[in-house]
């Protein structure tokens, strides 16, 4: 029954946290739940705290922390990959930040492929910092999929939204990398009250591109809620959605039972262990750095003390985030 949860789990292409079938997600909450002990899918690691957009909806844009504007050093990635166990699904190469400031990033994903540590390294990416060869250059070093953040065509909505964005750049930095990597280029999309309204034009344009899945979010009560969606906004989002499914092969983000702290372990930028790949300023909580270990830090007393009431007592650093759920 275990690992017939946990195969199906994994099914659902989980990603930070969030499943498709909810009773499914649910089940496997419990289970894990039974143990206090995490039982590990994806890593996630800020490569580089620094950014050249300032989003409106950032964590990283809003907060000012003594991690912030930060490159993670080699030796730390490395102590990562050395400690991981084998058998990892996703290796995830970003915070919040853009890790192409990180020198020595290619150094980094070589490093981790070679380990063979992990199934799918991933790289979510503004695509505005380089130009399209340097991040075609990356899947020679090792990446699987570059996941870009696209949430608008329109100079004036990214003016407010992605403040940076160059949608010219933007534009041909994706034809020329989806040209030669159309399976491994995916895009996500990040819907707001600012560009709702925009939504159908983005999934247009993304589908004469040719791209060939496209993940969805939602803001929803996280941080900047003058931003968030309402009942009315989420209809339309949905509406949309349905038009294009036939053309595009969209994945929506569900807003069911957090695993982050059971499925995932998220190092920022110093190498410090974090609850979860939504908070990286250790000033908040950390659970100790890579260099003791995962033994002493993600398996430690204070980690499964909080994962043994996670679901009964909501811990201070969930506080408004849609994602948390009690059982």
């Amino acid at each position: 029954m275990i690992s017939m949860l946990r195969g199906l789990y994994s099914k659902q292409n989980l990603i930070r946290g969030v499943g498709v079938d909810r009773l499914l997600q649910k089940a496997y909450a419990r289970w894990l739940n039974l143990g206090n002990k995490g039982k590990l899918f994806t890593v996630f690691t800020e490569i580089s705290s620094k950014c050249n957009l300032s989003c409106e909806n950032c964590y990283r844009t809003q907060l000012d922390y003594p991690s912030k504007n930060k490159n993670m050093s080699f030796d730390t990635f490395k102590a990562i990959v050395d400690s991981t166990p084998p058998g990892i699904q996703f290796l995830v190469t970003q915070g919040f930040g853009e890790s192409a400031f990180n020198p020595d990033f290619k150094q980094m994903l070589r490093y981790a492929k070679s380990s063979r540590k992990f199934q799918t390294i991933i790289l979510d990416s503004n695509l505005l910092l380089k130009n399209a060869d340097y991040y075609e250059s990356l899947f020679d070093d090792g990446l699987d999929r570059l996941i870009v953040s696209v949430d608008s065509f329109e100079q004036s909505v990214c003016d407010r939204l992605r403040k940076g964005t160059d949608i010219e750049k933007l534009t041909r930095n994706l034809i020329e990398v989806l040209k030669k990597f159309p399976d491994r280029l995916h895009a996500r999309v990040t819907v707001s009250k600012t560009n709702v309204n925009d939504l159908e034009n983005i999934l247009a344009r993304l589908s004469d591109m040719n791209f060939q899945r496209v993940e969805i979010g939602t803001i929803v009560d996280y941080h900047n809620k003058k931003t968030a969606l309402d009942d009315q906004d989420a209809t339309k989002v949905h509406s949309i959605i349905k038009k294009f499914e036939k053309r595009i092969n969209i994945l929506l983000d569900q807003y069911g039972t957090c695993l982050l702290p059971f499925t995932t372990v998220s190092f920022n930028v110093n190498g410090n262990i974090m609850p979860c790949c939504r908070i990286f300023d250790d000033e908040i909580i950390h659970f100790g750095n890579i260099a003791s270990g995962l033994k002493n830090t993600y398996y430690s007393d204070k980690f499964n003390r909080i994962r043994s009431t996670f679901y009964k007592k909501m811990p201070l650093f969930c506080k408004d985030c849609p994602h948390y759920r009690k059982l």
